[in-house]
């Protein structure tokens, strides 16, 4: 994965509400096609699919129906 991808995903964890849409459409976007990074993000994915965060909550489950 690219330091640009480890930023994104960084960003996501950010208080900028902005910032944080900001990564998760870049992220999106990478994730319309097959991408070679996927299981090393899986595991952090899945555990924030329980955070009590809606807002993580929200993006993390939209991410598992890609």
């Amino acid at each position: 994965m690219n330091d640009a991808i480890q930023m994104y995903f960084r960003n996501l964890e950010s208080d900028d509400r902005q910032l944080q849409y900001e990564a998760y459409q870049h992220i999106l976007s990478l994730t319309e096609k097959e991408v070679d990074w996927a299981y090393e993000v899986w595991d952090q994915l899945i555990k924030d699919l329980d955070d009590k965060d809606n807002q993580k909550d929200r993006e993390r489950r939209n991410f598992s129906l890609i």
